[in-house]
């Protein structure tokens, strides 16, 4: 054995102790791979330089080539735990090209193992003596074939893709480490270098890479030694900083042996949250901590606990020394330390945090309760919160309107300065007071009183604003039917006043033209100007009578008669007033209808319907005449203009005259002033005193006049007037049902009343505010619904279509339809076929629960 070959052997003496030695570490600590990879990675070195070492102790070339053989193997071996070293270290993602050069150190493996000798050698092996510093070297040399000059590419590869992540890494900041690797790897890289160089006959050299080998082994052995001793220093710090934390912590902190079940540490916020001292406790069953009543539970739960390794936040108690039972808050961990489980708790005393919660509870409890809307916005404005009334009132659900601005309800009524005044009072400090109109989520309007108060952190910033809002609408609806009321009122006595002042003027314009004209001769030039100022002075009596009439002032004759006898002796005069394009149909109540009327002022408001309804037709159309009774109760009179909820009467029975149209139809402003005198839709051909004057003369024989309309789908007016006298058919019981019954009603009024009525009479109800909604509602619906109550206009949607969808997906299902119009009308219209059951608004309880029943059969 020459002095090479003892060389040799002494490198791998060094590098298999190395590898033996972590090899050890990583069974010791089997999470540590880079132990593993770093063991495997030496042995593979011992192992090629073993074969080096028979390389130079050869004593013929075929030994030599033998143990070449070895050489190519251990290199590759070598390769495959170096990267894989290098990759774990650097904690680099493993790329296509990682796993390419792995395969392919495998794949030269399995060739070593089983291919041909040729694959790896293409000629005689020769020797090679090399003398330098005083050494003489022999080596036996072959030509390399195509697996060892794959073998070698593999390797040079390898070698560029780790000094490329090596290099990489350590220009980071947490790299510093690494570099030593770095450099035992450019070593590396310039021994093979060197040996490439000396095989190609370039120069005469010994070969280097085994200790190139032995300066990465010390290279990597220092990195993991510095890592390793890092390590030890950041659990030394961690175990300072953890006693640390435990003495300084503001819970309580108990470590329990989970084999014994007993108390291992304490801190000193447990010793204070329980009275014992850390001596009374190390040591003790952990039940000692609890009530003697709770310790079957608390083993039971601490078993649960081991099993799931973790919980957090369960609130139990625990027992203070002088017998006072204090709530905690108890978070565990299962650890594994020195191969023992322990459990870490950590107990926090809630005692305050309960009193808080139980007045937090009892604030949220009054807030859900609350009558009034309240919306708390962050500092931005975006909604964080609404109570229960703020979803009844605005019909959006908390879901829908969480995450949103208040901009959600906003009507579009108030300008952009009301807001930017609103915002400017809140944002410096102030609360806000006012009344803003809004919308709801199905497009109506409402009125509310606000109160906007910004809330304060203990910064004095603002943080939130707290909305407190009242549904005014119906307040403000009444205020402006007084208002209303008060004005029509002054405007009677005014025309009232300026009508009898008037009156007495053209009586004596009227008396002195007539008296002149007497007096002249018949062919006088003045007998014209004189007529004609006659037939003025005569329409102007006409006016002032119409404004006499409107002011009551007109002199009324009552008699007690049946309004159909009196409509059926009008009914030649009524039907000269139609225009031949129009057709016009009456149809009579069948009972009669006993009412005290002055039966000319009667005629007068009809013909003026009528001819208003004519007017509106001016290519044709159809219209109806119709009277039936309704009895409404006092919760249905809310229905009715004016102040007829009011009245003392619990139950009023009317007379009701309808006269309807399929014409123009009137916009809901147009109908905001419909019954004000000079007022006029007709201009320069209109007074404006028509309808005023007919409101005026119901107003008088103590009736209401209402007018349902939608713009091109025609007018109806319906004029209620008391009943003296009602059929005996009439007066009963009313019936109930349990059936359900989904109602479906854009105009939120009569929707409400609809709702409330049928609740009532005890059937169970769905609501819904449009057909969209209502098929939604149906198609979630598990129990049957025995009748959908629909008005024939949704809106913009037409109430039949959904019908007669229904009537196809649910048979079963019956249909009532509400419209202003009465059934008459509408079958006249084509808009409903005869027989088809419809209730007409306004509407009495007695009459809906009826036609359910009628509808729907007795009830089982």
């Amino acid at each position: 054995m020459n002095a090479q070959a003892v060389a040799v052997l002494c490198l791998a003496a060094i590098t298999g102790y190395v590898g033996l030695h972590h090899l050890l570490y990583f069974l010791r600590m089997p999470t540590r791979r880079e132990f593993l990879y770093f063991a495997c990675a030496c042995l593979a070195i011992t192992h090629y330089n073993f074969a080096t070492m028979g390389v130079y102790a050869a004593g013929t070339p075929y030994d030599g080539s033998l143990w070449q053989v070895q050489q190519v193997a251990a290199l590759a071996a070598t390769g495959i735990f170096i990267l894989l070293f290098v990759v774990y270290l650097v904690r680099a993602r493993v790329t296509g090209l990682a796993w390419v050069l792995v395969a392919l150190w495998i794949l030269h493996l399995i060739a070593l193992i089983v291919g041909h000798p040729s694959w790896m050698w293409t000629d005689i092996p020769s020797i090679k003596h090399v003398s330098r510093f005083g050494l003489l070297a022999v080596y036996y040399e072959m030509k390399p074939g195509w697996l060892v000059n794959t073998q070698s590419l593999t390797g040079l590869l390898g070698l560029i893709y780790m000094l490329a992540l090596l290099i990489g890494h350590s220009l980071k900041p947490e790299g510093a480490p690494t570099r030593p690797i770095l450099a035992g790897m450019i070593i590396l890289a310039l021994a093979v270098i060197n040996d490439s160089c000396v095989s190609a006959g370039l120069y005469t050299f010994f070969y280097t890479i085994e200790y190139a080998f032995l300066c990465l082994v010390v290279c990597m052995a220092w990195t993991l030694a510095n890592l390793h001793y890092q390590t030890v220093r950041r659990l030394q710090e961690s175990e300072t900083r953890y006693r640390n934390l435990l003495e300084t912590a503001t819970d309580g902190v108990v470590i329990v042996d989970a084999r014994t079940e007993r108390i291992v540490e304490v801190n000193r916020q447990t010793e204070e949250l329980v009275g014992h001292t850390r001596q009374e406790l190390v040591g003790q069953p952990f039940t000692i901590l609890y009530p003697t009543e709770d310790a079957t539970r608390v083993v039971d739960q601490f078993h649960a606990h081991l099993a799931r390794g973790r919980t957090t936040g369960d609130e139990t108690r625990i027992l203070h020394r002088n017998g006072r039972h204090i709530p905690v808050e108890i978070s565990s961990n299962v650890l594994c330390i020195n191969g023992n489980d322990i459990v870490q708790g950590m107990l926090r005393d809630i005692t305050q945090r309960k009193a808080s919660d139980a007045e937090l509870h009892r604030l949220a409890a009054a807030v859900e309760a609350a009558a009034e809307s309240i919306v708390i916005t962050d500092a931005t404005g975006i909604i964080q919160y609404v109570n229960p009334c703020f979803e009844r009132m605005t019909g959006y659900s908390r879901e829908e309107a969480i995450g949103r601005t208040p901009r959600l309800i906003s009507s579009g009524k108030h300008d952009k300065t009301f807001y930017q005044g609103l915002w400017a009072t809140v944002s410096s400090g102030q609360v806000w007071r006012g009344t803003v109109t809004n919308r709801r989520k199905d497009g109506t309007l409402y009125e509310e009183e606000a109160v906007i108060s910004p809330v304060r952190n203990y910064n004095g910033e603002i943080v939130n604003y707290v909305s407190v809002r009242r549904d005014i609408t119906q307040e403000v609806a009444l205020e402006n039917q007084l208002r209303h009321s008060q004005k029509m009122e002054a405007i009677g006595r005014l025309a009232g006043g300026i009508a009898h002042d008037f009156t007495n003027m053209l009586v004596i314009i009227l008396n002195h033209a007539q008296f002149a004209r007497k007096k002249l001769p018949d062919d006088s030039d003045a007998q014209d100007h004189l007529k004609r100022i006659i037939e003025a002075s005569e329409r102007s009596a006409s006016l002032t009578s119409e404004l006499m009439a409107f002011a009551h002032q007109k002199p009324v004759s009552l008699h007690v008669v049946d309004l159909n006898k009196t409509l059926r002796s009008a009914q030649d005069l009524l039907t000269r007033a139609v225009d031949r394009r129009v057709s016009f149909h009456l149809e009579f109540n069948k009972e009669p209808l006993i009412v005290e009327i002055d039966p000319d002022q009667l005629e007068e408001v009809v013909v003026q319907l009528v001819v208003n309804g004519c007017e509106a037709m001016a290519n044709g159309g159809h219209l109806t005449l119709h009277t039936s009774i309704l009895t409404m109760e006092r919760a249905d009179l809310g229905q009715l203009p004016g102040n007829a909820g009011k009245l003392a009467r619990e139950r009023m029975d009317f007379a009701v005259l309808s006269i309807c149209d399929n014409g123009t139809g009137l916009s809901d402003d147009v109908q905001a002033h419909l019954f004000e005198p000079f007022f006029t839709t007709k201009g320069k051909r209109g007074t404006g005193l028509g309808l005023s004057t007919s409101y005026g003369i119901i107003k008088k024989h103590h009736g209401f006049i209402v007018c349902y309309s939608q713009p091109e789908h025609g007018a109806c007016f319906r004029v209620l007037l008391p009943l003296l006298e009602i059929p005996p058919h009439y007066i009963g019981g009313i019936p109930a049902g349990k059936e359900t019954v989904l109602v479906v009603e854009s105009q939120l009024l009569y929707r409400t009343h609809l709702i409330r009525t049928l609740q009532d009479l005890g059937y169970r109800v769905l609501e819904a505010e449009d057909d969209q909604q209502a098929r939604d509602l149906m198609s979630i619906q598990k129990a049957p619904v025995a009748l959908a109550v629909l008005n024939i206009r949704l809106g913009t949607s037409d109430g039949r279509e959904l019908a007669q969808e229904f009537r196809h997906k649910y048979p079963a299902m019956k249909i009532l339809y509400t419209s202003g119009f009465p059934a008459v009308h509408l079958v006249a219209c084509g808009d409903i076929q005869p027989g088809e059951p419809v209730i007409s608004l306004p509407f009495s309880r007695g009459v809906l629960a009826r036609i359910i029943r009628t509808i729907l059969g007795n009830p089982s």
